[in-house]
């Protein structure tokens, strides 16, 4: 066999077993690409708000964020990741909130000065991490974070509460896909995506070790198999390790 045949033998092979790996992991239900992080670019950030402002998830977690933050004094400092298209900006700024925020994508941002006008300049923005939040101690009143936690993996949203734990001061707002039962899925399935693959009770202890306290629960959506809830952390004293 010569050379060139051997190439093109072992590129058949290659994508053979590709193709039966993806094969195998959308059987489970998995999709490794989408939960490697919180970034959205060029067209997808482009086309993010006409493909979701309307359907039901979105106008009811919006009813229900504005519900909740009533519950946040007036002009409490608020940080937002990830921004996103700065959604609730105008609830923040109707309780006269001073409103940051941090996303990954550059191209989202971009969206987000376009959609929000002139509100843009009331907000303090900056490209960045979830996980590497280039803020002081103690920093935010609340800190909200929508949709990130039902795309990402246990151990980044681990990471992630360790940040947001260290940058607020007292209240933290987030949602998250829970499974129905008592029983999460196995590690190796959660490491892929959380969201749908655990539990309430675990995901309750996740934030008892972060030292945060639920204060509220708020179903948004719900299927046979999994929950869609807003909660309200209250951060504690002392963190747990």
């Amino acid at each position: 066999m010569n050379l060139l045949n051997k190439i093109k033998k072992h590129l058949k092979q290659h994508t053979l077993i590709i193709t039966l790996l993806n094969k195998f992991k959308k059987l489970l239900g998995l999709d490794l690409n989408r939960a490697k992080h919180d970034s959205y670019y060029i067209e997808k950030a482009q086309d993010y708000i006409a493909k979701r402002a309307k359907t039901e998830k979105w106008l009811k977690e919006q009813a229900i964020m504005q519900e909740l933050l009533t519950e946040i004094p007036n002009s409490s400092t608020v940080l937002d990741v990830p921004f996103g298209t700065g959604r609730f900006v105008d609830l923040y700024l109707k309780k006269n909130m001073s409103v940051f925020g941090v996303d990954i994508s550059k191209d989202m941002l971009v969206v987000a000065k376009k959609y929000l006008g002139d509100a843009y300049s009331y907000c303090n923005i900056k490209v960045g991490s979830a996980e590497h939040l280039h803020f002081e101690d103690n920093l935010f009143d609340l800190v909200v974070s929508c949709r990130f936690f039902t795309l990402i993996p246990l151990d980044l949203a681990k990471r992630v509460l360790s940040e947001f734990y260290r940058v607020s001061k007292s209240k933290i707002i987030l949602n998250i896909r829970l499974k129905k039962g008592n029983i999460s899925a196995p590690y190796w399935i959660k490491s892929k995506r959380i969201s749908g693959n655990i539990c309430e009770k675990e995901l309750i202890n996740i934030f008892k070790n972060f030292n945060f306290e639920v204060l509220k629960k708020k179903i948004i959506l719900e299927d046979s198999n999994t929950t869609l809830l807003f909660f309200i952390l209250k951060k504690m004293q002392q963190k747990v390790r």
